[in-house]
């Protein structure tokens, strides 16, 4: 009987990459950016769309899929406090 060796050939897991790959392209935004320097600035660390949208003039639907996209990330999480929905960036992303 020949000797045989065996290696093992896993597939890479590429979950990881690509979480950070996507994470990139959201940053890659200068809208976004700007919303997570907002947010990070805030005197409680939490701002609302209508907040956010008014500092920074940009209009409250863009700035709604803009913290819509980024909280499917887990770069930013949401708290729901009656109509307003408040935004606060992730523990588990700094």
């Amino acid at each position: 009987m020949k000797n045989s060796i065996r290696i093992n050939m896993k597939k890479p897991d590429y979950s990881k990459q690509n979480r950070m790959l996507a994470i990139f392209k959201l940053l890659s935004n200068v809208n976004r950016i700007a919303i997570l320097r907002k947010i990070y600035s805030a005197k409680n660390k939490e701002l609302n769309v209508s907040e956010i949208a008014g500092q920074m003039q940009i209009k409250q639907p863009a700035v709604s899929d803009y913290l819509n996209q980024m909280r499917i990330q887990k770069i930013v999480k949401a708290r729901q406090d009656g109509l307003n929905m408040y935004y606060s960036i992730s523990d588990s992303f700094v």
